[in-house]
């Protein structure tokens, strides 16, 4: 996943690929180990978190691959 900092003025991403899940079933798992269908679900359920909503935000166009990816293997 991309390991970039967005900015709007003065914003800097916090999370990052090896930021733990701060809670949920993936709790304690480094980010990047966290299903790219799960982040897109909590996103779509309009997360409040920012800090993982930025990070979702940042990394969409790869997590929505992987997602494709994870749900192609499941046929």
């Amino acid at each position: 996943r991309g390991r970039f900092f967005i900015t709007f003025k003065t914003l800097v991403m916090a999370y990052t690929d090896t930021t733990l899940m701060p809670w949920g079933m993936h709790k304690g798992k480094p980010l990047v180990n966290v299903p790219a269908t799960y982040l897109l679900y909590l996103y779509n359920k309009g997360l409040d978190h920012v800090d993982l909503k930025n990070y979702i935000i940042a990394n969409m166009a790869i997590l929505e691959q992987e997602a494709k990816k994870e749900q192609g293997s499941r046929r």
